[in-house]
């Protein structure tokens, strides 16, 4: 059938490679340096002319990224920087082949289709949620591929969806919400406020908080719009409720206005609130609890310190070094999915990454406000994971190519 000519297909074309007697598409062939340090990346631009060239025998990860998107350029980058400094910790012979794309998710697939062409150990990408889905509409996947977002849709075997999703941290921060004041205080029920606004991440993480918490078994007394109630109204509503808990499913700058009126409540909230400022600049958000990734919050942690700070991360928003420690972890979900290993799992710089399904679900670190700096709380017990594959073998490429 179809499936076995295309299997077939793909191992004539190892074979050409490992004999290296012809070659493929010039993908990699139109090649400019990053300017980084160790093995350079090798950029290709979407809609380079074809050719044949000899493929190098050692393997290579491929990178399909939106660095051609006025929208989603600084992320690309980031993203890229981050596999790039993994690499050069973890594997620096490793060749990695950037895929310059826009975000047009017709022009993502047919950019997707022709690195795997190349015969890649891995590809990394694409950035978007609409380029993922079009990579989702593929009939077959044969190639181990790391979406770095997630649709709703089933994707294709080979495919593994690694997403930073505000939704995913707002469903911890309820499970860390209910099971805190149960250890507090076991005889109080579980209630809570959410203060909210009308922008559409929030609305999301609001909704995610809600669902999570109820599930728990606690329940959410009301949904407080920040635009509509402020001052003092704020604080007539909260007296009236009671709640044992307050979650913040708004911003740092939004949190600051309202943290006054917070008081004698536990309050958490999740990343938003951290946005890497200098040292007690956050200390009008004192004492509220949330997750973000070790990255920001404990990088001291033995997961975490290995991997350069290069001068260039001073430059970014605390929302692109998160996108920065998602390369990280994302060249690790690539090389351990070209190994064969399974299931995924390992502490990484963004999390405790567990592969669930074809989804690398990450639990990230619960954190508090103190002194005005984000730090971890040290009154919960690690979520550490008993890692033992810190460095991935870059012969186990050489053999999977043979």
């Amino acid at each position: 059938g179809r499936a076995s000519m295309v299997r077939l297909s793909v191992m004539f074309r190892l074979i050409v490679q490992a004999l290296a007697v012809f070659g493929a598409s010039s993908i990699i062939a139109a090649a400019a340096a990053q300017p980084v340090e160790g093995t350079p990346a090798v950029s290709t631009p979407l809609g380079a002319a074809q050719g044949l060239q000899p493929l190098a025998l050692k393997p290579h990860l491929s990178l399909l990224l939106p660095t051609r998107s006025p929208d989603f350029a600084r992320a690309a980058e980031a993203v890229r920087n981050g596999v790039l400094a993994a690499r050069d910790v973890l594997m620096p012979d490793m060749e990695v082949v950037v895929v310059d794309t826009d975000d047009v998710p017709e022009h993502v697939q047919a950019a997707y289709r022709e690195a795997a062409k190349t015969a890649p150990a891995a590809i990394i990408g694409p950035l978007t949620r609409p380029a993922v889905q079009a990579i989702a509409s593929e009939v077959e996947v044969l190639t181990p591929t790391i979406a770095l977002n997630a649709v709703d849709t089933p994707v294709p075997p080979n495919v593994y969806q690694f997403a930073l999703q505000i939704e995913v941290e707002a469903r911890q921060v309820a499970r860390l919400a209910v099971s805190d004041l149960r250890a507090r205080d076991p005889s109080r029920r579980a209630t809570a406020v959410v203060i909210t606004s009308n922008a559409p991440l929030q609305k999301r993480a609001t909704q995610a908080f809600i669902d999570a918490y109820t599930a728990e078994g606690g329940s959410v007394l009301a949904t407080i719009d920040i635009g509509a109630e402020r001052g003092n109204a704020l604080q007539t509503r909260l007296a009236a409720t009671a709640p044992a808990e307050v979650f913040l499913a708004i911003d740092a700058p939004l949190a600051s206005a309202v943290r006054p009126y917070l008081r004698d409540v536990v309050v958490y909230g999740t990343s938003q609130l951290n946005t890497r400022a200098e040292p007690g600049r956050l200390i009008d958000l004192e004492g509220i609890h949330f997750v973000d990734m070790p990255w920001l919050v404990q990088r001291d942690a033995p997961a975490v310190s290995r991997f350069a700070r290069s001068d260039a991360l001073a430059k970014y928003s605390a929302d692109l070094e998160r996108l920065y420690a998602m390369g990280i972890d994302a060249f690790r979900i690539a090389t351990d999915a070209a190994s064969g290993r399974s299931p995924i799992g390992f502490d990484g710089v963004t999390g405790v990454l567990l592969q669930d399904g074809q989804r690398i679900e990450r639990r990230a670190l619960p954190a508090v406000i103190r002194d005005g700096e984000a730090v971890p709380d040290g009154d919960r017990k690690s979520t550490r994971l008993n890692s033992s594959h810190l460095v991935i073998s870059y012969a186990v490429f050489c053999l999977k190519k043979k």
